[in-house]
């Protein structure tokens, strides 16, 4: 617990965090996202660690965050390749490959092409709980149940 006059000293508290791409080592913020996104340590390659160092990061720390957590779902969930993070949809578009190319960077949902087997496969990692499911592919419940109504999904029946 806090003292009482405490709170008061804070309000006229700023903290000023700068935006990813003004960051000296954003290469240690993407480290240290991925290891707990992970729940454990994560080797990103060189290559793909200057691809996270030259980025400009416009949603920064939480676009951030959904590019490591979907290149994550993408490879093997401890490694991070230059393959795995160009087959994200926020490098898939900007490197003019993949389904995201034909569409502007900012209106890319988190999922797309594949987006059935991925949200089954979202599911099936989160044990079909949808809040973690949505939390791990950084979307909210609302759209992870609109999308399950969209694809014919529902949760298989225990026997």
């Amino acid at each position: 617990w806090f003292r009482d006059d405490l709170y008061y000293l804070l309000t006229n508290s700023l903290i000023v965090l700068p935006p990813v791409r003004q960051r000296e080592k954003p290469d240690v913020l993407a480290d240290v996202l991925a290891s707990d996104l992970a729940g454990g340590a994560v080797d990103i390659s060189p290559d793909a660690m200057a691809l996270i160092a030259d980025h400009d990061w416009p949603g920064n720390v939480r676009q951030l965050r959904s590019v490591l957590r979907q290149a994550l779902m993408l490879g093997d969930g401890r490694r991070l390749s230059l393959d795995d993070l160009r087959a994200t949809s926020a490098f898939a578009a900007s490197s003019g490959q993949g389904p995201a190319a034909d569409r502007p960077a900012f209106a890319a949902p988190p999922l797309q092409g594949s987006e059935r087997a991925d949200l089954i496969n979202a599911l099936m990692a989160a044990r079909w709980n949808v809040s973690k499911a949505a939390r791990n592919l950084g979307i909210g419940r609302a759209t992870i149940h609109r999308k399950m109504k969209l694809h014919d999904i529902s949760r298989p029946t225990r026997g």
